[in-house]
């Protein structure tokens, strides 16, 4: 007999299986979640949609195979493949065993102290977990190390140059103009990552914008595509600097008053030096005048015209603009001479070149709510793979010159800032966050960046390190070192810890998602104590965790995230409002599950640092008054969000407003979605000058601590220059494929093969668990679809899996879908089901971006066929386990 319904409600909050968080609603009927659902009058998300990593979201809830509990390590044993013994322990001692030792740690020597994370599935991670555990650990002997397990392998490189060019996390193509784009190995947009950008990707195609995608695999993006153009993985820059030849060069279409003007395209450049010849006085570059035909300061009142030609002599010094420099670097990249490298015939080369030139529409304007502004609907487009290699740098700073030599930044149609600008909610100019001019006139931002007060220009200097070896590199955003081969002896050479005693981890499986796991498993086994905070026992925690706390997980906690890292997830346009969600709990947390939000609250009262994590609060969400935390008052999360909520919106948009509306919205204006003509004072770089200063510098500081071997110092250079991968400059012969991983739509992250529903259709994917490579490359090597086969790379690390063959890949590559692979006996779902790409990555120093850190995911492999493992089901899946290597 049926029940009757009790309690029948709707609860807003925000989906957060990847950083797009968008807005969601939760049906929930008697305390149980029956659906989960986009909401359409935001403008977070696709207008009411869901993707299926989001719909999956009720199995995160519900899944049998989550903590529950509180547990501890009963094995001494420590390293991959070892079983913990876990064993059921109370919240008490778990919290009082981690207060203990990391407080006997942090007051012996912070430094001795790990807090790591990864990109987790939202970005609630880094103003509740890592910002907060850093600024309370640290003390007049130094703080913490920081750890994030993932991110030289994320958006290292893009973010750099994003923050740098555009004052933004991430840019996007500008979806509501936009005519031509132009992608490079991405499919944000086109069913990955942002979902908003999807929906807004897919109305510009319906109006007729034309998407040209370069990419070794015909994915998502390119099976989308007007036209897909197989390439060799990290030769886009080549593609990129040759069209730059063709466009500047041979056609001469480029936006002269932009470059004039908005960037340092004028400013005049010492030939033997390279750096800017700067007015002895203020120390201010010069640019040439060819109206009065004298140099003056780059902001003087009286500049008639800016020069862009033409040989001077300033101050006793030969100069150029620095636009002389770059037209010849140009020169040198044809597309005859870069064919052969990226197996693109020149004539697409000219053509693409030729064709994004003319669709640019140079001196157009467009006028939008009364605001007259120039018209440039062309843009490049990519989030992360293009530049994950060790050339990444060069190759994206390449990327984004095609936008800036056509004036396509910040204006209609072409590349835009996410995020930025945003002037506030009109009550209380909060969230607030602009651009400004900084040193040299280059773009700052002010406001709340991320979690810095303003940035990211000017870099600070490199410096001797005393801490960690980020120091030494201001362009890193992270820097990714546990798990490379020669840390050990970089680390004693720079006289910095080698061995640390307490590691808190938090929401990464630090195992799956980096390079060369075996090298990461010698550096945690070395580390007496590790805690992590988890939603499921994984290949990190069960190799090296001591205690295992069983973490909320999104349907199960509240927070106020959504308000103030919206770097992702808030669309680009004029005509989609400011958006701002929060997330609130759909059902209690169930059994013993804490948010480690409350952990850390926790942990902080313990270890007598309330008034330090309080203070910390107070400042970054500006408590002020009645609102702010007194010092030793014990943080009440509901509390906090609702004091959050207040401070940033006025009284009346209360945690309690906000339960029952679940966002707040208001119109964006013109000048902040498109401020760059609006702000003539900020200029754009065009040539990067200060990597001069910064090679100088860094080199000094190498040299010192006889380092210098360890990087290449001829890419510190203000010019986009292509250099070969470590792949490039492998043995043909004997390793002929280029192999790389690649993402599928349906997963993000390490943990989403874990659920039901997603194992379900990637099983069915027809290429998500499978070694792809081309239908008539493996007729040559005598393999087809559903052979079991062995990857080994030069390195001797090996992976093995079943073969698929297709005709959408490129004939000299192999692509692994990413994060794959798992053998933890805690994720039974996902282990044993499909590669992971990860083990094939030998990972050092030596061969990431010395500029941004990024790991070069590019492996070159050979494959051969094995005797089969298993029949039925098991055909689809990897052996399982860790693979060889040396």
């Amino acid at each position: 007999m049926n029940q009757k319904v009790k309690k029948d409600k709707w609860v807003y909050t925000q989906c957060h299986r990847c950083q797009s968080e968008c807005g969601l609603r939760a049906h929930v009927v008697d305390g149980v979640c029956m659906k989960l659902e986009g909401v359409a009058d935001s403008s977070v998300g696709s207008q009411g949609g869901v993707c299926p990593r989001g719909m999956a979201g009720l199995q995160v809830l519900y899944d049998p195979n989550r903590l529950n509990y509180p547990l501890k390590r009963t094995n001494p044993q420590k390293g991959i493949g070892e079983d913990p013994k876990w064993e059921k322990i109370s919240w008490e001692e778990a919290l009082e065993t981690i207060a203990e030792k990391t407080k006997t740690a942090y007051d012996d020597d912070p430094s001795k102290i790990i807090i790591q994370h990864g990109i987790v599935a939202g970005n609630q991670i880094i103003p509740y977990f890592f910002v907060p555990m850093m600024a309370i650990l640290s003390n007049e002997k130094g703080g913490p190390i920081h750890i994030n397990a993932a991110g030289s392998m994320c958006g290292n490189m893009g973010h750099y140059l994003n923050s740098t060019q555009y004052g933004a996390f991430c840019i996007f193509p500008d979806f509501d103009y936009c005519e031509y784009m132009i992608v490079f190995g991405t499919n944000a947009a086109n069913g990955g990552f942002q979902q908003w950008a999807t929906h807004n990707c897919a109305q510009a195609r319906r109006r007729g914008m034309k998407m040209v995608v370069f990419d070794p695999m015909c994915n998502s993006a390119a099976a989308k595509a007007d036209e897909w153009i197989p390439i060799i993985p990290g030769t886009d820059g080549l593609i990129c600097m040759a069209m730059l030849n063709v466009i500047v060069n041979e056609l001469e279409i480029y936006d002269v008053e932009y470059l004039k003007g908005r960037t340092n395209a004028s400013y005049l450049i010492d030939i033997h030096t390279g750096k800017y010849v700067r007015n002895q006085q203020t120390g201010k570059p010069y640019i040439w005048d060819p109206v009065s035909k004298t140099a003056k300061p780059y902001d003087d009142y009286d500049i008639k015209d800016y020069a862009l030609e033409g040989t001077f002599c300033v101050e006793g010094r030969k100069c150029v603009p620095s636009w002389v420099l770059m037209r010849e670097r140009f020169l040198a990249y044809t597309p005859e001479n870069v064919s052969e490298r990226t197996s693109v015939p020149p004539e697409t080369i000219r053509r693409i070149a030729k064709e994004f030139a003319m669709a640019a529409q140079i001196g157009k304007t467009i006028t939008i709510d009364g605001k007259e502004l120039p018209f440039r609907p062309v843009a490049t487009y990519n989030i992360r793979s293009a530049g994950t290699h060790k050339n990444g740098f060069h190759t994206l700073f390449a990327m984004d010159l095609l936008n800036q030599v056509m004036g396509a930044a910040n204006v209609p149609g072409g590349v835009v800032s996410a995020g930025v600008e945003c002037w506030g909610h009109p009550d209380t100019h909060r969230p607030y966050l602009a651009c400004k001019a900084g040193k040299d006139g280059f773009t700052q931002t002010a406001g709340k960046w991320l979690f810095p007060e303003g940035g990211f220009w000017p870099f600070r200097d490199p410096q001797k390190p005393k801490h960690d070896l980020e120091e030494m590199f201001p362009t890193a955003m992270e820097m990714l070192w546990v798990n490379a081969a020669d840390r050990m002896e970089v680390l004693e050479k720079a006289n910095l810890r080698t061995r640390h005693e307490v590691l808190i981890n938090y929401a990464t499986n630090a195992l799956m998602n980096g390079p060369s796991p075996k090298i990461r498993e010698a550096f945690y086994k070395d580390i007496p104590f590790v805690v992590d905070c988890d939603i499921y026992s994984n290949e990190f925690n069960e190799a090296f965790a001591d205690i295992l706390l069983p973490d909320a997980c999104y349907l199960e906690r509240d927070d106020w995230m959504g308000i103030q890292h919206s770097y992702h997830n808030i669309p680009t346009g004029v005509g989609q409002p400011w958006c701002f969600h929060t997330s609130h709990h759909v059902v209690e947390p169930m059994y013993e599950r804490r948010d480690m939000a409350e952990v850390v609250v926790e942990l902080a009262h313990r270890m007598g640092l309330t008034p330090k994590l309080n203070g910390y609060y107070n400042a970054e969400l500006k408590l002020e008054g009645a609102l702010a935390l007194k010092p030793d008052e014990k943080i009440q999360w509901e509390d906090l969000c609702d004091r959050a909520c207040r401070s940033h919106f006025g009284e009346q948009y209360n945690w309690e407003w906000f339960t029952e509306h679940g966002f707040i919205s208001w119109p964006k204006k013109v000048e902040e979605v498109y401020w760059r003509p609006f702000k003539k004072d900020v200029k754009t770089m065009v040539y990067w000058e200060f990597m001069l200063n910064a090679k100088e510098k860094t080199h000094e500081i190498a040299v010192e601590l006889e380092l210098e071997d360890y990087w290449d110092w001829d890419v510190y250079q203000p010019m986009p220059e292509w250099t070969p991968c470590d792949a490039h400059l492998a043995d043909e012969t004997q390793y002929p494929f280029y192999t790389f991983s690649w993402a599928d739509t349906f997963h993000s992250n390490s943990n989403n093969q874990e659920l039901a529903w997603i194992d379900e259709v990637s099983v069915s994917n027809p290429y998500s668990y499978f070694v792809n490579i081309n239908e008539d490359t493996a007729k040559k090597l005598g393999l087809k679809t559903g052979d079991h086969v062995k990857l080994e790379s030069a390195a001797g690390y090996m992976v093995e899996g079943y073969l698929k063959t297709r005709q959408g890949i490129h004939p000299q590559c192999i692509g692994i879908m990413g994060v794959s692979g798992h053998w933890a006996k805690g994720m039974p779902v996902a282990r044993g089901k499909g590669i992971h790409f990860n083990q094939l990555i030998d990972f050092s120093i030596r061969g990431m971006d010395p500029l941004t850190a990024t790991v070069d995911i590019l492996v070159k492999t050979k494959i051969y066929k094995i005797e089969k493992q298993g029949e039925g089901h098991e055909a689809i899946c990897c052996a399982g386990g860790i693979r060889g290597g040396n």
